[in-house]
């Protein structure tokens, strides 16, 4: 009734210009309530890539400490894929090192235009520092083999600290909702940095070969 009495007493001008400032004023409610929703349902779809979530490798390279078993905590963010876990020698059992994987999918379930069942495809880097590793079951019966100083050198108590870095490729294979199966094979080597060179050890130094790794990974966050 008070706007019908507003533009009553208002002239033919004020009019006009009254119902175009009162559309206006519409259409920009209208026009901020779209951008509201898109912003909100861009934050959903960001939120809805992102989890975190706890695995269970196992994992044998060319470092010569044999068999790993490696429970690690993983954030992931659509396509990349954050990792820090610890090594843990499975013929001893307690934590000799701690390791860190970056990968990056090229194909899967989190990339735009892609189906949800697809195996997620994904390039890696992994390093780690391992501070206190014995040499593995193979390496120390290749090492009483070839160095008949061997026993008397108590090679099998020596303890080694060594950095490695290996890059390669894996797949990662979805189950059930929220479980991930996780298969990769790598290449690089590892680097002993207190190695001891008097001993004159078959075991080197420096050694350079393949690092397979296959696991379990749970989204628990997501």
């Amino acid at each position: 009734m008070k706007t019908k009495t507003l533009i009553t007493v208002l002239t033919v001008k004020e009019r006009v210009e009254f119902i175009i400032a009162t559309l206006i004023g519409r259409k920009s409610l209208a026009l901020m309530l779209l951008v509201l929703t898109l912003n909100v349902n861009s934050q959903e779809d960001r939120r809805s890539n992102r989890s975190f979530g706890v695995s269970l490798y196992g994992q044998l390279s060319a470092n010569g400490y044999g068999s790993m078993r490696i429970p690690t905590l993983v954030y992931k963010n659509a396509r990349q894929t954050f990792s820090v876990g610890f090594n843990i020698q499975k013929c001893r059992k307690i934590v000799s090192g701690i390791q860190f994987n970056y990968s990056y999918a090229v194909t899967g379930p989190n990339i735009p235009g892609k189906e949800e069942d697809v195996p997620e495809l994904y390039f890696f880097v992994s390093s780690a520092y391992n501070f206190n590793t014995k040499l593995g079951k193979t390496n120390l019966r290749n090492e009483y083999m070839a160095n008949r100083t061997a026993t008397e050198n108590h090679v099998s108590s020596l303890h080694f600290q060594s950095t490695e870095l290996f890059a390669g490729a894996g797949l990662r294979i979805k189950f059930l909702k929220r479980f991930t199966w996780d298969n990769s094979v790598g290449l690089g080597g590892n680097y002993s940095f207190n190695f001891p060179d008097a001993l004159e050890l078959y075991y080197t130094k420096v050694n350079v070969g393949l690092q397979l790794r296959t696991g379990i990974t749970c989204a628990i966050f997501n």
